[in-house]
């Protein structure tokens, strides 16, 4: 992908509230998916939480 295709792609996401621009600078932009990602996670709240759970309890196992 070219620099302009990445703009372009990521100007739409703003016009459309997918992403939000989060540094207001020209270069090395950092944006934000975080309405996506609610949205994406919506009704796994218990599955999160149980897989975070399990997680610890491996690496408490493994010794980190």
């Amino acid at each position: 992908m070219t620099p302009a295709m990445v703009n372009k792609v990521l100007g739409y996401q703003e016009k459309l509230g997918i992403a939000r621009e989060l540094t207001s600078r020209k270069r090395h932009r950092v944006f934000s998916y975080a309405s996506t990602i609610e949205i994406l996670s919506r009704g796994t709240d218990c599955q999160t939480e149980s897989l975070t759970r399990r997680v610890r309890e491996e690496w408490f196992l493994i010794g980190f």
